[in-house]
């Protein structure tokens, strides 16, 4: 599949775009929306749905070397400019595929235009939070030491993509990512009040998919995520944290497209038996 990298302009934003596939309209879209792990962690993700799609991936601002912008300040910001974003390039319709501050990002997109959206596959997503003002939903990644913090994001630590990026410019690409997460999703803490509200109004058929080992969220979380959603399901991947792309690759991206494919087959045979009803 070809690969175009360029810069769109999208709500006042520079946005880094990897666009890969054909653009002539022969082929499905999907965005993907990587997790706070930046661009490369969806590099499994997107090779895996490039076979029967066009698959676009942005750089969201303060991720992969790329600048934040001025007044956007949390995800739902993120969301108007990846909304413009899919205009700016002529997408009507396509399916998100997203991971974690991604998959945040997806369900701001997904509430604001639900019909725009043919399927969701949302990579242990946060951004809503179930339990009481007080009561803890998530694990501090923020602060704290790092082994710690992969302990809690990672079945294998071994597998944490950045323990053998000791390099000058990896710990300053990684340092700049971190404190780009903290600037989105800091007060609230990883979640938008409103959001939890306008989970009804996301009717695209919705697939969550998790690690078995992810303590980073409590036990009851997705499993509350699920439900919240008008038409949901809820898989798990074995062997892996919070970032089963990552730690399964494979795995996760075949439960990705398969999704994605059965849901683009349901809504063509929707519309074919709707057209022979007329």
């Amino acid at each position: 599949m070809p690969i175009e990298r360029r810069k769109l302009n999208a709500w006042d934003a520079t946005v880094a775009v990897e666009d890969h596939g054909s653009a002539d309209g022969t082929a499905s879209t999907v965005i993907v929306l990587h997790s706070e792990e930046g661009p490369q962690s969806a590099a499994a993700l997107t090779a895996g749905l490039t076979h029967e799609n066009r698959v676009v991936l942005p750089s969201h601002p303060g991720f992969g070397g790329e600048p934040r912008v001025p007044g956007a300040d949390r995800p739902r910001d993120l969301a108007y400019i990846y909304l413009d974003l899919l205009d700016q390039l002529e997408v009507d319709e396509c399916a998100i595929v997203a991971s974690s501050l991604g998959a945040w990002i997806g369900f701001e997109m997904a509430a604001m235009e639900p019909r725009r959206f043919r399927s969701i596959v949302a990579v242990s997503p946060v951004g809503v939070k179930f339990a009481g003002r007080t009561d803890r939903t998530f694990g501090e990644v923020l602060v704290g030491p790092a082994d710690q913090i992969t302990q809690m994001l990672y079945h294998d630590a071994a597998l944490d993509p950045w323990r053998e990026r000791a390099g000058p410019d990896d710990v300053v690409l990684r340092m700049e990512q971190k404190e780009s997460f903290m600037h989105y999703v800091w007060e609230p803490y990883l979640h938008d009040p409103a959001l939890r509200r306008l989970l009804p109004r996301i009717s695209p058929p919705v697939l969550i998919v998790t690690g078995e080992s992810d303590r980073f969220v409590t036990e009851d979380y997705y499993p509350a995520f699920t439900a919240a959603l008008p038409s949901a399901e809820l898989v798990q991947v074995a062997a892996a944290g919070h970032y089963p792309e990552i730690e399964q690759p494979a795995a996760t991206a075949e439960f990705a497209a398969q999704f994605v494919a059965k849901n683009d087959s349901d809504r063509v045979h929707t519309r074919t038996g709707r057209g022979g009803q007329q």
